[in-house]
């Protein structure tokens, strides 16, 4: 320490002046660093997420008409080829011309721009969906056992609701976690009806039901009931008053008597009144409802991800600028 002060006492009042201001100098670097490195981070998050958020509106729409194809298919080989013949041809062009959007926003540089988990994902979805071509052969063919085909659209669109999880799991901030954990208990609620839908289409066109679909038909019933209750419950308000307004009136209220009749078929008769074709239509008209308050909450999370996004970016280049100047 003598030494220290004896070499330091000798050195010129100047060198003096820039050692003292040297220590400072270096923190404040050091912390201009952090600073930017940490905004650069939240940039890269921000980026991720509005990246993915253009995505969410068609990841939905496959979704929403691979249910449709999935009910279809359900009622044509319940009915032993019977029924929904031509509806169905109609139904997988609409799902190719879904899954085509999509396609086209997933080239490798629109993936790596997404965070890896989501993009493994989507890759992982995209794969399954080439054996699509191979399960409509089996169904029109009648060779695929109805469960089988059920399966594989439902394994499939899980892999697809599976990449907005993902990115729940690595956003930072608290409101886009909200609006992506509403979203997605609204988008199960509707993977749900969409299962309801094929099951209850499958019942209805062979006029019959056995004990192991009757209990999954009413776990799907109640299942449905406790996620549209945590989408309602996390939602924004306005929301949460659009749901309201939109999920109710005499399109529920048919879907309600028809799941009364198929609950009570085992005790009170048949289902011969109903046709699948009927079925199918009313709980399709009901989920496109549920479509609606979907479309609202990605538009949603769209805007919001766009503000973060630019507020990110804004952050960053501030930030660059002051450390420049220090």
């Amino acid at each position: 320490m003598l030494n220290f002060l004896k070499i330091f006492s000798n050195i010129s009042v100047k060198l003096r002046i820039f050692i003292l201001c040297l220590v400072p100098l270096s923190g404040l670097i050091f912390f201009g660093y952090q600073q930017t490195t940490q905004e650069m981070r939240y940039a890269k998050q921000a980026e991720n997420l509005f990246q993915l958020s253009k995505m969410i509106p068609d990841i939905s729409n496959l979704v929403h008409e691979m249910q449709k194809e999935r009910g279809m298919s359900a009622g044509f080989i319940g009915s032993g080829g019977k029924k929904f013949a031509n509806d169905l041809v109609g139904q997988r062009e609409l799902t190719d011309v879904a899954l085509e959007k999509l396609k086209q926003k997933t080239s490798p540089n629109e993936l790596a721009a997404l965070n890896e988990a989501v993009a493994k994902e989507i890759t992982l979805a995209l794969k399954h969906l080439k054996e699509l071509d191979a399960i409509r052969s089996g169904t029109s063919s009648l060779q695929l056992a109805k469960a089988d085909m059920v399966k594989y659209f439902s394994s499939t669109i899980s892999e697809l609701l599976l990449i907005i999880q993902l990115q729940i799991a690595s956003a930072d901030n608290s409101e886009i976690v909200n609006q992506l954990l509403a979203l997605d208990a609204l988008l199960q609620a509707k993977e749900r009806a969409g299962i309801e839908r094929a099951v209850g289409t499958g019942a209805f066109a062979s006029n019959a039901i056995n004990q192991a679909t009757y209990f999954k038909f009413a776990s799907l019933v109640a299942m449905q009931e406790e996620m549209l209750g945590s989408f309602s419950r996390g939602a924004v308000p306005k929301l949460q008053q659009f749901y309201a307004q939109t999920h109710q009136g005499a399109i529920v209220e048919k879907v309600d008597g028809l799941r009364s009749m198929l609950l009570n078929s085992p005790f009170e008769g048949s289902l011969e009144s109903v046709s699948g074709e009927e079925w199918f239509s009313a709980t399709t008209d009901r989920i496109n409802l549920l479509k609606q308050v979907d479309d609202a909450a990605t538009k949603d999370i769209v805007v919001f991800s766009e503000q973060l996004l630019k507020s990110a970016q804004s952050k960053l280049r501030n930030t660059i600028i002051i450390n420049s100047v220090v």
